[in-house]
């Protein structure tokens, strides 16, 4: 079973661990038509090993997506340092 198994219970966001964690390379991370991000898996290298799906929260029934009005409590934070010696510039 690879990510492509229509038994997920979640839509794909990209976060693209499938491809990281694929130890055949057999998925890749393209712009799809709509230009989001997208897994896409090659089934001729592919050994189903399942790898993909253990690190992919579609297939996780404990994975709780935050409704807007739960979103509208959060608090969010930014900084941001211009420092040479934090950030060094590339």
């Amino acid at each position: 079973m690879n990510i492509n198994d229509p038994s997920a219970i979640q839509e794909c966001t990209s976060c693209q661990m499938c491809g990281a964690v694929c130890p055949h390379q057999a998925i890749t991370i393209r712009q799809n038509e709509d230009g989001f991000y997208r897994p896409y898996v090659d089934e001729t290298i592919c050994t189903n090993c399942g790898l993909c799906t253990k690190v992919c929260y579609k297939f996780d029934a404990d994975v709780k997506m935050t409704s807007a009005e739960d979103g509208s409590r959060t608090k969010v934070f930014s900084a941001q340092n211009l420092s040479d010696i934090m950030l060094p510039r590339i």
